[in-house]
């Protein structure tokens, strides 16, 4: 990415169009960032719960998987903010290890391939293909 130099809604963009990843993702990344742009615009800016809607939205589930209240607030963003860059990191990683020839574009197309497979396989063999990809 770097050296492309896209800019943010660029990047963004590439997440909406790609198969691969977690997408609760994409609208969370997108709320993050706008709410970056109204504090950065104005520091005086106050946080209001519309603004957290879709981080709620994102991280809800995971707490409720956990037995755990859902965070609010500043400690949300946190948690947001930390799985969404563990995810994007493993991302990378992912991209790197399995097309390290055709980057992003190349890894997309490897998880629709496997997709698509793992579609079939259930569809010939109702119980085949509940492994992970």
């Amino acid at each position: 990415f770097e050296d492309a130099r896209l800019s943010f809604s660029q990047k963004h963009h590439l997440l909406t169009v790609w198969t691969f990843g977690f997408p609760w993702i994409k609208d969370g990344v997108r709320a993050l960032n706008t709410l970056r742009n109204k504090v950065a615009h104005n520091i005086h800016y106050e946080i209001r719960e519309e603004d957290l809607a879709k981080i709620y939205s994102c991280m809800d589930a995971f707490s409720h998987a956990k037995g755990e209240q859902p965070k609010r607030g500043q400690e949300a963003i946190i948690a947001f903010t930390e799985l969404a860059a563990m995810a994007l990191s493993s991302w990378t990683e992912e991209i790197r290890r399995h097309a390290p020839e055709t980057g992003a574009m190349g890894y997309n197309e490897l998880c629709k391939t496997r997709y698509k497979e793992k579609a079939e396989t259930k569809t010939l063999h109702p119980t085949a293909g509940n492994a992970p990809i």
